[in-house]
């Protein structure tokens, strides 16, 4: 859960270091203070922002250090002090006087959320996971000091690189001083990826610079190199990227398809679109085409050949469109079968009709039989748009940069197939007033609104598609049933959006009924992964949520707003701030009497299992992990036993 928290957003970008008046004992000579220097300046050079704690300063205390962690850090260094399993110390001027860090201060007092640094600390024993090694007194024994910055729940730190045993010093220059020195300047002077890789190259140049050379008839300071990078450890995940941030080329495989065209996100205008075609097809340039029924299915309106019935239709196919002017391809009133297929129509944005009228790519109104394929559609108002229209398909289309992808309005029996929509102003995918409709292996990502938008609808599958928001846009939601009932979302992956994955919402007058979302995977999504949301007097219900895993959600994994009679089965939630939240409102509350059933689930690793306010949630038969999870029930009847002693095989 915590890895997801470890990206490049602005706390990153500072280092907490802290020094002190630890081992020299020459008068204002404050020798941790001197190595954390060297450290901040390299860091300073990498272009971090630097919050320095020191005794010279004045500033160095555990309240400072808390605070500072709580605002967030990349990375923290602790220059050396002492240390013992549960706490690390050092004197802050020439008569002794200590603060410290200890374990006590990271449960008690450190509330840093999702800000979790990469930590590099000195002093002895701090690694030392052996609950009863080094000093083995009983205030010495438990979770040590790494292990419990890094296992702290709602906090704590993303990695610890500290010593297993006693750590060795002569000077601030030397030995174990030096080797957490080297750790940030291998970061800082090579290129380095991944927390393992720096790891393990930081002891690589230790040894270059202070080898161990087993020949000569003498132990230090080559006996004291092998111990100290023995005991160097790290506490964390080796493949971990720093920053969260993967280069290219290793990017997260989420399988996108291939474009079917060539396309060059550099071409801006007409002009470089004209000199691309050859990079797309054997295109050749067409003014707009508008055909008005059967009989305008002529050559000059673009048709090839075919004589419009289901085994040899109307072909239109291998033209290039400037939409400018007016919609690409325009077609109303036919029932002769026709195919679209290698079109290439784009420019509509750029209309030049009064501001906001905007041209459309390729539109069908009051149009039986038409099928569209593997065509480009590329800065149109809409890509498609298909109006009061009935057995259309729709496959393997590019939809790059139009204010709304494809749009479907009261039509039925209409086929989605292995598109991709991409860089839209508005909804990827907006269907209105359709019933029977199949979405299915279609690629969307990068939607301002939605990337998937079904409102007021029956009877609509969507399957196996892949759906994400690569730019973290700020209103993202991945799909919206919105007063629609009778459909399926089925097989899918939703990741990354800053609002919800799924949200099932009733309209002013009507409810979203028995839909399902089943086989899907939803993820990383800043409110909710899944929410159901009713508002008015008859309320969303009788939805399903089966065999779906849900996790790594910033914020709840499945709410339940104002919703009654909904089941959620055999899913996975987990490592999600909240795993399922259900809330009535006051002016709803005789609707907290009917039952929302959450059965044969695996609910674990979130920090608050189950938040209900003003509900009646039957919970029962559910494995809730090997850990102890937290209700919060206020107002509420929940029904949580029996329980399953074994996660279900989900």
């Amino acid at each position: 859960m915590k890895v997801r928290h470890h990206q490049k957003k602005p706390w990153f970008n500072r280092v907490l270091v802290t020094g002190g008046d630890w081992y020299d004992e020459t008068p204002g000579f404050y020798d941790a203070d001197y190595a954390a220097e060297r450290v901040a300046k390299m860091m300073e050079a990498k272009g971090f922002d630097v919050i320095r704690l020191y005794a010279s300063l004045g500033n160095l205390s555990t309240k400072n250090i808390c605070k500072v962690l709580d605002r967030g850090v990349g990375f923290a260094f602790f220059a050396p002090g002492d240390g013992l399993r549960t706490k690390w110390y050092t004197s802050i001027n020439e008569s002794c006087s200590e603060i410290e860090f200890s374990v006590r201060h990271i449960v008690m007092c450190l509330h840093n959320r999702e800000k979790l640094p990469i930590v590099v600390i000195g002093g002895c024993l701090i690694n030392d996971i052996d609950p009863y090694g080094g000093y083995p007194t009983p205030l010495q024994r438990g979770k040590c000091w790494g292990w419990s910055l890094v296992s702290k729940i709602d906090g704590g730190g993303i990695a610890v690189i500290g010593g297993t045993g006693s750590c060795f010093y002569r000077t601030v220059n030397d030995f174990f001083v030096l080797l957490e020195e080297m750790f940030f300047e291998t970061y800082c002077t090579e290129k380095i990826t991944y927390l393992g890789e720096l790891w393990g190259k930081t002891i690589s140049r230790y040894l270059d610079l202070c080898p161990v050379r087993w020949d000569l008839d003498r132990i230090q300071p080559d006996g004291m190199n092998c111990k100290n990078v023995e005991m160097f450890s790290l506490i964390g995940d080796p493949s971990l990227v720093i920053g969260g941030k993967v280069p290219a080329g290793g990017r997260e495989n989420l399988h996108k398809p291939q474009y079917m065209f060539g396309w060059d996100d550099a071409c801006k205008d007409s002009e470089d679109l004209k000199e691309n075609y050859h990079l797309m097809g054997d295109f050749e340039l067409h003014s707009p085409i508008v055909i008005d029924g059967d009989d305008d299915l002529t050559p000059e309106n673009g048709v090839r050949r075919g004589n419009g019935t289901e085994e040899d239709p109307y072909i239109i196919e291998c033209w290039a469109i400037n939409a400018s002017n007016s919609t690409g391809i325009s077609i109303r009133n036919t029932s002769a079968y026709i195919l679209i297929n290698r079109c290439f129509i784009f420019n509509g944005r750029k209309a030049s009709g009064p501001p906001g009228f905007l041209n459309n790519g390729l539109e069908l109104k009051n149009v039986k039989n038409c099928y569209i394929q593997n065509c480009l559609f590329v800065e149109n108002g809409v890509g498609v748009r298909v109006v009061s229209s009935t057995n259309i398909a729709l496959k393997n289309l590019t939809v790059h940069s139009n204010d709304i992808g494809i749009s479907i309005i009261k039509s039925s029996d209409v086929k989605v197939h292995g598109c991709t929509v991409e860089g839209c102003m508005d909804d990827g995918l907006r269907v209105i007033g359709c019933s029977d409709l199949v979405v299915s292996s279609n690629y969307i990502d990068d939607c301002y609104f939605s990337n998937i938008r079904v409102a007021c609808s029956t009877a609509v599958r969507i399957e196996d598609c892949l759906l994400i928001d690569s730019k973290n846009l700020s209103r993202s939601v991945g799909i919206i049933l919105y007063a629609s009932n009778n459909s399926k979302i089925e097989n899918c992956t939703l990741k990354g959006f800053s609002f919800y994955g799924i949200v099932l919402s009733e309209g002013f007058d009507s409810a979203s009924k028995r839909n399902e979302i089943s086989n899907c995977k939803i993820y990383e999504c800043s409110f909710s992964g899944i929410a159901i949301y009713g508002i008015g007097i008859d309320p969303v219900h009788k939805n399903c949520i089966s065999h779906s895993k849900i996790f790594n959600n910033d914020g709840r994994g499945i709410t339940i707003l104002n919703s009654k009679e909904n089941l959620i089965k055999g899913c996975a939630i987990y490592n999600n701030s909240i795993g399922i939240c259900s809330n009535y409102l006051l002016p709803n509350l005789p609707m907290m009497f009917k039952k929302n059933h959450i059965h044969n689930c695996n609910i674990y690793q979130n920090n608050v299992a189950l938040l209900c306010i003003f509900s009646n949630l039957d919970a029962r038969y559910n494995w809730w992990g090997t850990e102890r999870s937290s209700i919060v029930s206020i107002f509420s009847i929940v029904r949580r036993y029996p329980s399953s002693p074994e996660p279900y095989p989900i």
